[in-house]
């Protein structure tokens, strides 16, 4: 599954999250950069502690399809980042 975020700079970032539970960061799909999302890390931290717990409802409405649940695959991907401590 993959997510697009937007940076506070307005850097276009993608997070994939991988069956397995992997999660991967990448900064710029054009050079490939990219980190892994290793729990307890400083990319973790903020991730985890910055992202909103629930999606806005116009993203789960506009994008919801009978194959696809918004909602549910970002529940999945906070789920797998953990709370933040």
């Amino acid at each position: 599954m993959q997510f697009l975020l937007d940076s506070a700079d307005r850097q276009r970032l993608s997070l994939d999250a991988r069956p397995d539970g992997a999660l991967t960061l990448v900064f710029d799909e054009a050079t490939g950069e990219q980190a892994s999302v290793a729990p307890r890390t400083l990319l973790w931290y903020k991730l985890a502690c910055t992202l909103p717990a629930k999606l806005p409802p116009a993203i789960v409405r506009d994008y919801a399809t009978k194959t696809f649940k918004p909602a549910q695959a970002y529940g999945a991907l906070l789920n797998t980042l953990g709370p933040c401590r």
